[in-house]
């Protein structure tokens, strides 16, 4: 069975589909809620590893710890806050996925760009 040879796609093709993405991939920046770095932990107080040592009497907790001016900042979290930290640093990282995206598709687009301009 003879297969036909795929066409390459003309700066023009290309710079279309670029720019389509790019701007894809903008709208769904505006999608995006609230964004805010750093992390959340649920720690937990050590247990006592004999019977000579006192319960620290702490209930498990939250903590967002990020770096802030080169040093690290940290804050105890209520559940409810934890939730919502953990909601906007998963927004960050989907921002920053779809700003890299953004500049693979404008990075198509300008190689389009100068193949047809420097011909």
């Amino acid at each position: 069975m003879a297969t036909t040879p795929k066409s390459t796609p003309t700066a023009g093709q290309e710079l279309a589909a670029a720019t389509a993405e790019y701007r894809e991939l903008a709208a769904c920046i505006g999608a995006l809620g609230l964004i805010h770095h750093g992390s959340v932990v649920h720690r937990h107080a050590a247990a006592p590893t004999d019977g000579t040592e006192k319960k620290t009497g702490r209930a498990p907790f939250y903590q967002w710890s990020s770096k802030v001016n080169g040093k690290t900042v940290t804050r105890t979290l209520s559940e409810e806050e934890a939730n919502l930290y953990r909601e906007w640093i998963e927004n960050d990282r989907e921002l920053r996925r779809i700003i890299k995206d953004m500049r693979e598709a404008s990075e198509r687009a300008t190689r389009a760009i100068l193949r047809e301009k420097v011909k």
